[in-house]
């Protein structure tokens, strides 16, 4: 959301807190706007009227968090979709390409990890499952605590890391965008690097960062 979707924001939350006999206050509604503002209001009207019809949760007022779950879907859940995402990369594209994927989340977890080339390079079937169930704990860490603030804009690739090797660092690295593009380019500008990406289709690459940029932490995907 965007401040002028304040109003729109406000009489939904005052709708929602009527059904329960609440009041709105402007403290009350900063609060819930300061933590739901990465939605936009049609996903939070559909996620208030999930709560509010949920025959079990919704006999009682909801929390931001819960919000946030009928949205997003439990840490859980989104720690193994982000792991399936990871393995299909690794399997489709393997470790020789850099790579940003659209959540800074993931970036954060794969640098811990031992980075891009170390967890693309896995040998065994075994060992990869391994590292998913290490990548699973990790990332549900960094969910439960709200996201990350810092992480690499991308993952380096050998291709990559064998030309700064050879001295040849001085060229932006091509780069493979994985899941929503847009939000990929969101990651790689609020990251630590910002280099040349390879996207196919017509939209340039400095428009899809100028309509994606951002300010501040960006929440796991």
């Amino acid at each position: 959301m965007q401040e002028s979707d304040k109003k729109d924001f406000a009489q939904l939350f005052q709708g929602v807190m009527a059904v329960y006999g609440k009041d709105m206050t402007q403290a009350l509604l900063r609060i819930w706007f300061a933590a739901l503002k990465e939605y936009d209001v049609p996903a939070l009207t559909s996620a208030f009227t999930a709560w509010v019809q949920n025959p079990d949760e919704g006999r009682f007022p909801p929390k931001p968090g819960d919000i946030r779950r009928m949205i997003e879907g439990s840490t859980g859940d989104r720690a193994l979709m982000a792991w399936t995402k990871v393995d299909r990369t690794i399997r489709q594209v393997g470790s020789n390409y850099s790579v940003a994927f659209d959540d800074p989340v993931i970036h954060r977890v794969i640098e811990d990890m031992g980075g891009w080339i170390r967890l693309a390079s896995i040998g065994t079937e075994k060992d990869l499952e391994f590292a998913g169930q290490e990548f699973v704990k990790r990332f549900r860490a960094f969910a439960l605590a709200g996201g990350v603030s810092q992480f690499p804009g991308y993952l380096i690739g050998v291709a990559e890391a064998d030309n700064n090797a050879k001295g040849y660092g001085g060229k932006p690295p091509a780069l493979r965008l994985i899941g929503d593009e847009k939000r990929a380019a969101r990651v790689v500008k609020l990251g630590g690097t910002q280099p040349t990406l390879a996207i196919s289709g017509a939209t340039s690459v400095a428009a899809l960062i100028e309509r994606g940029s951002e300010q501040g932490r960006l929440p796991a995907q």
